[in-house]
């Protein structure tokens, strides 16, 4: 496993502009007020097993640097800590959204542990959800009460 760091400096301009978008959409989604609240990222994935491929880390840095409070849960949390990230590395899914104002999945493994909206509104304060990876249905997300922004949404 490879335990290297990843400078922003390094990510190429278009892997930044994703960055920058998915913090975007969280930030329109919670009506342009990130300070205090309290943000889940999920970054559980194959892709996430890479410490290399930095967006769950670079997302709730980014979150957590305009003062919200950020759970994040996934492989992506494993990598050795960098002084960058002060995001909490949640034990557990249920942890991270526990009491959460808004979910932002950016990597989900599709036959890992289904998350349902239904059992997410049962642990969050918010119903709002950011989906980058494209992993939810956003139609039942959305019937479930959940304002869905991100893949799918359109």
């Amino acid at each position: 496993m490879r335990t290297s760091t990843i400078d922003s400096a390094d990510l190429d301009p278009t892997g930044l502009r994703q960055r920058d978008d998915v913090v975007r959409l969280a930030a329109d989604a919670l009506g342009g007020r990130v300070f205090g609240r309290r943000i889940a990222v999920l970054a559980r994935g194959h892709a996430s097993d890479d410490p290399a491929h930095p967006l769950g880390r670079e997302v709730a840095t980014r979150l957590r640097g305009l003062g919200a409070d950020v759970a994040v849960y996934g492989a992506v949390v494993d990598a050795p800590a960098t002084g960058a990230s002060r995001s909490v590395a949640a034990r557990d899914r249920d942890e991270a959204l526990r009491e959460a104002d808004a979910l932002v999945v950016t990597a989900w493994d599709h036959d890992g542990s289904p998350l349902s909206p239904e059992r997410a509104g049962g642990l969050v304060r918010g119903r709002i959800v950011v989906d980058v990876s494209g992993a939810l249905d956003a139609a039942a997300w959305r019937a479930a009460g959940w304002q869905h922004v991100g893949a799918g949404s359109h």
